[in-house]
């Protein structure tokens, strides 16, 4: 992308001749003015005078080797590739269709995030935590307890950096402040030698309501919320407790997993309704049960999910 060359040259200078620019970038006429107008979808301010053009925006960008300097050594000598690409597609679709190894894939931008169920993930530029993990499983038919071990890691990383508060949402959602945070979505794939997950996680951190009045669901981030942290740092974080929580997953501690889901479980002793296929079910949410399914409290009965889209009517 055009877009990933000029944002690489900002991190250096921000005063460039036009002319320069344009032959630097080997663009034509009509490609300058998309790439202006990409601008603009970034918030990426500029002035042009004469034959100058100065960018004026005030993005914080990721930085790697802070990240890789802030990782556990043991973590650190795992990974095989860690790839920065300012504006991606979507950070797990391009490790889903990387190398078979470990890798990281971060982003400042995805034009096509996606949620679970296909949903989109609002990925405004340099805002939030754009991030994907590859890497071996040998447990892949306990999908389930390893989705929710991905939520525990991600609430004890928030929790190193003071970030209290946090609840986890079955299947995988996190909470701040009865409003959702940040999500995870989980791919497998074999290779018919290893079966290989891309965990992917959207955390929202410096977003603010103003700009985003369109969201059709409560949600919260973490300087809305009164934290201010470096996105760096937070990346590193969540790496480091999601790898050491794989690890834990592969060494079969699933009643701590589902002990600590449990304590932060946001649905506990709500009413709810789960939406699977075209049927409807409604009860009372009694916590997570064996393999990760979802309790339901149903005429004096305990019914285990293990799909479903959710809905809270309380």
């Amino acid at each position: 992308m055009i877009i990933n060359s000029l944002l690489t040259l900002l991190r250096q200078q921000n005063r460039f001749h036009v002319g320069e620019l344009k032959q630097q970038l080997k663009l034509s006429i009509d490609q300058w003015e998309l790439l202006l107008s990409s601008l603009n979808s970034l918030n990426i301010a500029y002035t042009v005078t004469g034959s100058k053009i100065v960018f004026n925006h005030q993005h914080q960008f990721l930085e790697p080797k802070i990240i890789n300097s802030n990782l556990q050594l043991s973590n650190k000598n795992t990974i095989s590739e860690f790839v920065y690409i300012p504006v991606i597609s979507s950070t797990s679709d391009y490790l889903k269709n990387g190398k078979r190894h470990t890798a990281i894939c971060i982003a400042e931008m995805q034009l096509n995030g996606r949620g679970r169920r296909g949903a989109e993930w609002i990925s405004p530029f340099a805002t939030n935590i754009y991030l994907s993990i590859k890497l071996p499983i040998i447990r892949h038919e306990n999908i389930g307890i390893f989705a929710l071990g991905v939520g525990v890691s991600i609430k004890t990383a928030l929790n190193r950096l003071k970030v209290n508060n946090i609840l986890l949402k079955w299947p995988n959602d996190i909470y701040l402040e009865n409003k959702k945070l940040g999500g995870i979505i989980i791919d497998l794939e074999t290779d018919k030698e290893l079966w290989w997950v891309v965990i992917g996680i959207g955390l929202n951190v410096n977003m603010e309501h103003d700009s985003y009045q369109n969201i059709d669901q409560p949600w919260s981030s973490l300087k809305e919320s009164g934290f201010i942290l470096d996105r760096n740092i937070i990346i590193a974080y969540l790496i480091d407790e999601v790898m050491n929580g794989v690890q834990q997953f592969e060494k079969y501690h699933d009643e701590a997993i589902l002990r600590n889901w449990n304590e932060h479980d946001f649905l506990k002793d709500k009413t709810i309704k789960i939406v699977i296929d075209n049927r409807e079910e409604i009860g009372l949410a009694c916590g997570i049960g064996k393999g990760g399914a979802l309790l339901l409290q149903q005429n004096n009965r305990i019914m285990p999910y293990t799909s479903g889209h959710i809905e809270l009517l309380q």
